[in-house]
């Protein structure tokens, strides 16, 4: 018996381990499956964490449908600055008397997050109003999809033009931003020594350079304070509502679709948001928060094999199927917090997919192989037994399998012992019938169980 406990002990350990290579192997060559639930849970971090309040000194300007139809035709005709919003694209004017409104009323920096690619009519309107206000204002360029040209806008800005991508994860949901990148990169194309950088579209309204990372999202759709762009042009709500642009004064202003109209909405961990939300938030990370960093390689791998070998050591050391659960499912549950305080506090994201598979996926195999190797057991000692003994005595000593072991050496016990003998029994079992016999011994012992029973 003891061998075969040390068997199953070993095949536990074995394919705990065997299964943490498979795991390893897994990450290595990024395993679909493996690599969206790890994502997933990335995300399950950010919504158990919850909505935190947006810092006030970054708002957006939102391009809506609210602004698109407010007015009516009567309304549009009576004031030419509402004329504007009569259809989009809006023409160059509108955006050039949103500059200066803006930087007039004290704004930090005016981020237009929209496209200027094409020359159309009143561009040296707003090429002039971009002039006036050069240091406070940022322009939007976007990478092609291959990675191989820069659409850049057709105003002369040096210097304050920025990428607006963000390219999202394995499962198509946003989480980082890269903050300076070349062509090159871009097309995976090894860069040359005087090619041009190019910053993000946030770093440059926030006016920080920062690392590439994770996002640190303050929470999901409507979280920053916006202002539908009609206020700014309608006379008693930029009196009224914006107190006159007070509301804009030493802050970063962001300019933008709000809405799908524009095909700017992407996925993200709290759900679909606008385009220009993410900048404020890749913003507001750079200036505020900071961006999550992802634990190294070597130390989730490091967590996958010692979780690993922790649930052989449950597995093997615990007698109870639900106890064994209830380890398993605490460890899992321990690792879990570890890694969410981590998210909160040191703003460090360690992988848990992996080692949470270690866990459930070696707790299986653990138990399957115990169960195997106690039924083979039990078939091996039920052939062995009925070999002796009857069929019944057989199932007796393997429903009490574990007492029938320990009983197998002996035990020590205080006990009574009566010795009782019948005078002159063997030689009248000599000479008596022996049905008479068995019938005086039948009252014989019968009278002296009753007395010893007592």
């Amino acid at each position: 018996m003891a061998s075969v406990k040390k068997s199953v002990r070993r095949l536990t350990y074995g394919l705990c381990l065997g299964w943490a290579v498979v795991l390893l192997v897994a990450e290595y060559v990024s395993f679909a499956p493996l690599v969206r639930q790890e994502l997933a849970l990335v995300d399950w971090r950010f919504r158990l964490r919850g909505a935190q309040a947006a810092p006030d000194d970054i708002v957006v300007v939102a391009i809506d449908e609210r602004s698109l139809n407010k007015f009516t035709a009567e309304e549009m005709a009576a004031d030419p600055e509402l004329a504007w919003l009569q259809s989009f694209p809006f023409p160059r004017a509108l955006y050039a008397r949103l500059i200066d409104r803006l930087c007039e009323a004290g704004a930090r920096t005016v981020a237009l997050d929209l496209l200027f690619t094409t020359p159309r009519a009143g561009d040296e309107v707003l090429q002039a109003a971009i002039t006036r206000h050069a240091p406070r204002v940022v322009l939007a360029a976007n990478f092609t999809d291959d990675g191989r040209q820069v659409m850049t806008p057709v105003f002369d800005a040096p210097g304050r033009v920025g990428f607006v991508n963000f390219w999202p994860d394995a499962d198509g949901t946003v989480r980082r931003a890269v903050h300076e990148t070349t062509l090159a990169a871009q097309a995976g194309l090894p860069a040359g020594e005087d090619e041009p950088r190019w910053r993000s579209f946030g770093s440059l309204a926030a006016g920080v350079r920062g690392p590439p990372g994770l996002i640190q999202f303050v929470g999901g759709a409507g979280s920053f304070r916006s202002y539908p762009l009609y206020e700014l042009l309608y006379a008693k709500t930029w009196e009224r509502n914006l107190e006159r642009g007070a509301v804009f004064r030493d802050k970063i202003v962001l300019v933008g679709p709000m809405g799908n109209f524009q095909h700017d909405q992407h996925p993200t961990p709290f759900g679909v948001m606008n385009g220009v939300e993410i900048h404020a938030n890749a913003i507001a990370t750079l200036l505020h928060s900071g961006a999550l960093a992802e634990a190294p390689r070597w130390l989730g791998q490091v967590c996958l094999v010692a979780l690993a070998l922790a649930t052989a050591i449950v597995v093997h050391a615990t007698g109870n199927p639900l106890a064994k659960l209830g380890w398993l499912v605490g460890l899992m549950g321990a690792y879990g917090a570890l890694t969410f305080v981590s998210f909160r506090v040191s703003l460090t994201v360690w992988p848990v997919a992996g080692p949470w598979w270690a866990v459930a996926g070696g707790g299986v195999l653990g138990l399957a192989t115990q169960i195997v190797a106690e039924q083979l057991e039990k078939r091996r000692l039920r052939l062995t037994l009925e070999r002796y003994v009857s069929k019944p005595v057989a199932d007796e000593i393997l429903a009490r399998s574990e007492q029938y072991t320990a009983s197998l050496g002996g035990q020590r016990k205080a006990v009574t012992i009566l010795f009782s003998d019948i005078r002159g029994f063997t030689t009248a079992s000599e000479q008596a019938d022996p049905a008479q016999l068995v019938a005086q011994l039948n009252e014989y012992l019968t009278a002296m169980v009753e007395v010893v029973m007592r």
